[in-house]
């Protein structure tokens, strides 16, 4: 693979082109740094000894001396006023970066930029070189944050999407289909977030905006969505396309649910929770109060597309949110859990190749789940293995959904270790490896007994006073537990 990064300089080429890489595991290269440790020299120096014209002779030499080089490269903000060079890199993977200019200017270090003086200077360059650079592929990164630049630029140029279908998942390379045309056919419900970052210059009318889902997972929100479809005479033909987190996906696949006896929808999770969780098995629904998800029902989707590039736009929180429940359904199914400890670099790098394979395994082991007990009533409970007490500990203590369930994980743990079950190896090493993502400050909380007594009294799987829970038997197998919530209280 190689790709080529244009645009201004201080748009960020560099610091983009080393995330890439790394989310790759492919080679980064600078063209500017190359050329000045082949020369041993500043660029700026070179531009002062020998003038701008010795220097883009040195710039188009190593261009094409890169022809068969794969990797992500990272050219510098004049590359493209040679004619030759833009032909060359016009056959190849070439995008424009754009953010916008004062955007550029706000952040920018002009002290080793030889054509850069101030604010002005740069206006200049650009709008002398702007009708070239909209020459090749613009990808708009403007008020887009590390994390949400790079998912874009991915999805722009590799686009590997598993698209699940009942029970088997298939491999499908598709383009990026976030396009203008792709848009206008469909009706879209979108994270807020989401849109903002991929497809935010379209302002049809045919999307409905969730802005903080997780804050607006109410029936409220339900009616304004029924409110869109009225709006948009959407009738039980239509497919609805739903991009988002678990909050998301659980809101807008109820809102289908209902809507006319239920009307036909596709998932597109776009959080690393959403895609190993919320968007398999067909579970939605809403808060109310403070209780989760306690009016819902089960919707399975029409289709489920998972492209694994869209976990790159995700901050480190809501990134730690998904490993956790892959790590869970491991802890349940696989009797060996170290490569969560052994590949931890590769892990916190997002690399794209083990990521999504790891993504697909933790699928595919929930879909295996799903398919043996559609409607939660036997062995897909297990499913919620540290939910019971993470879902309290969530509503209790609003932290997020992934650290409540590593902290439900541990309790749970301690209960069946007190029962004689868990052993105290296996105790340990699970709480070995959740103390590498979580930190123990938040795993070592305590709540208060009368608190989490009063929630799950309340809690949905609760029923004549008792609560089925799934517990760690041992690593990589479980039982459950019929157990009062005084009974939970008192182990702890």
């Amino acid at each position: 693979m190689q790709i080529f990064l244009i645009g201004l300089s201080g748009v960020g080429k560099t610091t983009l082109g080393k995330k890439l890489s790394k989310i790759l595991d492919i080679d980064f290269l600078d063209m500017d740094e190359i050329i000045e440790k082949q020369n041993n020299m500043k660029i700026k120096d070179i531009f002062n000894k020998y003038g701008e014209s010795r220097f883009r002779d040195l710039e188009s030499e190593l261009l094409f001396s890169l022809n068969n080089k794969e990797g992500i490269i990272a050219t510098g903000g004049g590359v493209i006023l040679n004619k030759k060079n833009r032909k060359f890199l016009k056959e190849k993977k070439s995008f424009f970066i754009y953010k916008d200019i004062d955007e550029i200017i706000n952040n920018l270090e002009i002290s080793h930029r030889p054509l850069l003086k101030d604010r002005n200077s740069l206006l200049d360059l650009w709008e002398k070189r702007k009708n070239i650079y909209n020459e090749f592929y613009k990808i708009d990164i403007s008020g887009l944050n590390i994390q949400e630049s790079t998912a874009k630029i991915l999805n722009t140029f590799f686009v590997k999407e598993y698209k699940i279908v009942d029970k088997e998942i298939q491999n499908t390379f598709l383009k990026n289909k976030l396009d203008e045309d792709f848009l206008n056919k469909k009706i879209i419900i979108s994270d807020d977030k989401f849109h903002s970052i991929f497809f935010s210059k379209y302002k049809g009318k045919n999307i409905f905006k969730i802005k903080e889902p997780e804050k607006n997972k109410k029936m409220e929100t339900i009616m304004d969505i029924i409110d869109f479809f009225i709006e948009n005479d959407v009738d039980r033909s239509n497919l609805i396309e739903i991009y988002g987190g678990g909050a998301v996906t659980d809101i807008a696949a109820f809102a289908c649910s209902i809507y006319k006896r239920g009307i036909k929808y596709s998932l597109n999770p776009t959080t690393l929770l959403s895609q190993v969780d919320a968007s398999i098995g067909g579970k939605n629904g809403v808060n109310y109060r403070k209780y989760k998800n306690i009016i819902g029902n089960i919707n399975i989707p029409e289709k489920t597309y998972i492209n694994t590039n869209y976990i790159m736009s995700l901050d480190d929180t809501e990134y730690i949110n998904g490993l956790i429940e892959i790590i869970k359904i491991f802890i349940l199914t696989e009797q060996n859990i170290d490569i969560f400890l052994d590949k931890k670099e590769k892990i916190e790098k997002r690399n794209l190749d083990f990521m999504t394979d790891l993504i697909v395994k933790s699928v595919k082991k929930k879909i295996n789940f799903v398919s043996k007990d559609k409607t939660d009533k036997n062995i897909r409970m297990a499913l919620n293995y540290g939910h019971t007490l993470g879902h309290a500990f969530e509503s209790i203590t609003d932290n997020k959904h992934g650290v409540s369930v590593a902290w439900g994980i541990k309790k749970e743990n301690l209960i069946s270790k007190k029962m004689g079950f868990l052993c105290a190896h296996d105790f340990n090493t699970i709480n070995e490896l959740l103390n590498l993502y979580i930190d123990n400050e938040i795993l070592n909380m305590e709540l208060e007994k009368d608190d989490l007594l009063k929630y799950l009294r309340k809690d949905k799987k609760t029923d004549s006073g008792k609560i089925k829970i799934p517990l760690l038997k041992k690593i990589g197998e479980f039982y459950f537990v019929e157990i009062s919530p005084e009974e939970v209280v008192d182990l702890l």
